[in-house]
C-alpha cells in the first residue's frame, strides 16, 4: 500500500502547482496528473478487493480452501503474477485516457481542459 499512496501523493502534489498559479492548462503536466491520481484511486480500489477475497477465502472457505489461499499467497510465482498484472492493467486504464481516446476524438478537446478564470 505504500507505493498507492506514494503515487497519489505525487499526483496531488502536482496540484499545487496548478493552485500556486490559480489555472489549470491542458499540457503534460496536467495529464501527468491525472495519470498518477487515476492509477492510485483506482489502484487502492483494486488492492482493497484482492485483500477482501483473500480474507474471504481464508475465514470463510472451507479447510481446502484455506491451505490453497495461504500457500497462494506465500509463495510461488503466481502470487507475483497476479500483481504485475494488476499493476500493467491499472498503467493501461491510467494511460488509454491521454494517449487513445484523446487522439480518437480530437474534436472534444485536449483530455484536461482549460479551467483558467
Amino acid at each position: 500500500m505504500l507505493i498507492l499512496d506514494f503515487v497519489q501523493s505525487i499526483g496531488w502534489a502536482l496540484s499545487s502547482y496548478n493552485i500556486a498559479y490559480d489555472r489549470l492548462l491542458p499540457g503534460i503536466e496536467c495529464n501527468v496528473q491525472g495519470f498518477l491520481i487515476n492509477v492510485g484511486d483506482v489502484s487502492s480500489s483494486v488492492w482493497s478487493l484482492v485483500i477482501a477475497i483473500h480474507t474471504v477465502l481464508l475465514l470463510a472457505g472451507g479447510q481446502r480452501t484455506r491451505v490453497w489461499a495461504a500457500e497462494k499467497s506465500t509463495g510461488g510465482k503466481g502470487r507475483w503474477m497476479l500483481c504485475i498484472s494488476i499493476w500493467m492493467s491499472m498503467i493501461f486504464l491510467g494511460l488509454i485516457g491521454p494517449l487513445a481516446i484523446q487522439r480518437i476524438y480530437p474534436e472534444k478537446g485536449p483530455f484536461c481542459i482549460n479551467l483558467k478564470r
